[in-house]
């Protein structure tokens, strides 16, 4: 189940394409800067992305009055100086565009203008910009990210930064549950899912990056550098842990074949490509594995969760596409880690059981707290009250003890003078001092420990028990 789950939710990441850089139909023009704005000519529809690395580069498109003109915001996203002008009104620079690296001063990755409402033409208004690249230290294969208009309080960009914090702090707190369990248990599979968790955790991080600080676009190529060497990390992760279950020579083969088209990735010119090419190559591995491996079933409960994570991240695709494969990430990774928490303290309550079992004499209890085992005559224990998977001994001196059992268990293993007279509690009649009516409410007092509560369904059985004693 794991591996299966595994690969459906990553391999619908591979159609998460990062947005489109333009909204608009732009054309490419020769320009030039005049008295009163640019002055265009040659004019020419733009074919593909919007590319001004190694040129100055101007482009113009037009565009509609918003519905509300006031408190709008050209936003310009990507590694470029720029300058922008609506109707020939100068919104401002970022940067200084220019025809060589030396002319060139670079501006931030992220940028927004404000554009007066007075800019705005009725009907339909001109927006030109002048572009350069010259200090990316990488050519891309999509430089820029965005060129729109929005309100300046944009709301989707608010839920876009929420949604990045909340997942830097589900992988993070996932790779330290994952940690956790791997100190206790030493497994592999823990160790590997925790640098998966970790490695992820640090992609939302360098995701988030350009929300939170204003950098100038030279370093977005370490960036990008940063989220290829993650991914790689995560790709390497990712095919051992779904290779693990495959025998040699085909386990071998699968790692082989990986480690090579990971290598083919890293060699393609493209940043975003290389990022791209290694998830690809780690997920068709990956699905292949499964194939050659055990296919355990998948449970109804799990079938259904699979399927509502992916319909809800592919809902999501459209406002969240950069953090898409982080969402599906992030919604297998929780699940697993409330797995093996759940395994985890089943395998610890049983072994605390077995080791009671093994050191309880006939006429003594073993009282097991974690590597604490404290051996107590049974007639000395006077009421055992139940505490979620534990249970709360009270002996005849006051003090009282956890111990990992459950009532039922203890019901059938305890002498006939334990009697179960409410659901939360075992007593030992040997030290009933009476019984207490309250109303249409019974409690049978118990020394040194006071009364407690019988259900109705007992009362009978307890007066009984009782009287003989009387």
């Amino acid at each position: 189940m794991r591996v299966l789950s595994l690969i459906l939710l990553l391999a619908q990441s591979l159609i998460a394409a990062p947005a489109l850089a333009q909204t608009y139909a732009w054309q490419v023009c020769e320009g030039a800067l005049g008295r009163s704005g640019p002055v265009l000519s040659d004019c020419r529809p733009l074919i593909g992305h919007i590319d001004p690395q190694g040129r100055d580069l101007w482009i113009t498109t037009t565009a509609s009055p918003p519905a509300v003109a006031q408190g709008q915001v050209l936003r310009i996203t990507g590694v470029a100086s720029s300058e922008a002008w609506l109707n020939d009104v100068f919104l401002g620079a970022n940067g200084r565009p220019g025809g060589d690296a030396r002319s060139e001063r670079p501006g931030r990755y992220e940028v927004e203008f404000a554009i007066p409402s007075s800019a705005w033409r009725p009907e339909r208004s001109v927006l030109t910009l002048r572009l350069s690249s010259f200090h990316a230290g990488a050519r891309l294969a999509q430089p820029i990210g965005a060129i729109k208009v929005v309100p300046a309080r944009d709301g989707l960009l608010r839920r876009q930064i929420a949604v990045n914090l909340t997942l830097v702090g589900v992988l993070a707190a996932s790779a330290f549950g994952f940690g956790v369990i791997h100190r206790l248990r030493r497994t592999t599979s823990s160790l590997l899912l925790m640098g998966m968790a970790a490695s992820a955790a640090l992609l939302a991080g360098l995701e988030v990056l350009p929300f939170l600080l204003d950098y100038a676009y030279p370093l977005h190529i370490w960036r990008l550098a940063g989220l290829w060497l993650l991914t790689v990390a995560f790709a390497i992760l990712l095919v051992v842990y779904s290779t693990s279950g495959v025998r040699d020579p085909t386990r071998r083969r699968l790692r082989w074949t990986a480690a090579i088209a990971v290598g083919l990735a890293g060699m393609l010119a493209s940043y975003d490509l290389k990022i791209l090419g290694t998830l690809a190559a780690s997920v068709v591995v990956a699905i292949a594995a499964w194939a050659f491996g055990p296919r355990p079933r998948l449970s109804r409960g799990a079938g259904l969760y699979l399927a509502s994570a992916v319909i809800l991240a592919a809902a999501s695709l459209a406002f969240f596409a950069e953090v898409f494969h982080l969402l599906l990430i992030a919604s297998l990774l929780v699940p697993m880690l409330m797995l093996h928490v759940t395994r985890l303290a089943r395998d610890d309550l049983s072994r605390e059981r077995a080791l009671a079992r093994a050191a309880s004499p006939p006429d003594r209890l073993a009282v097991t707290t974690g590597r604490r085992v404290t051996l107590v005559e049974l007639s000395d224990v006077v009421a055992i009250c139940g505490a979620d998977d534990y249970v709360e001994v009270a002996l005849l001196d006051g003090r009282r003890l956890l111990h990992a059992s459950r009532l039922d268990h203890l019901q059938t293993e305890l002498p006939s003078t334990f009697v179960r007279v409410h659901r939360s509690a075992i007593a030992n009649l040997k030290h009933a001092e009476g019984l207490d009516r309250d109303g249409s409410n019974w409690r049978l007092l118990v020394r040194s420990y006071g009364p407690v509560r019988i259900s109705r369904a007992r009362i009978a059985e307890i007066r009984s028990a009782l009287l003989p004693t009387s």
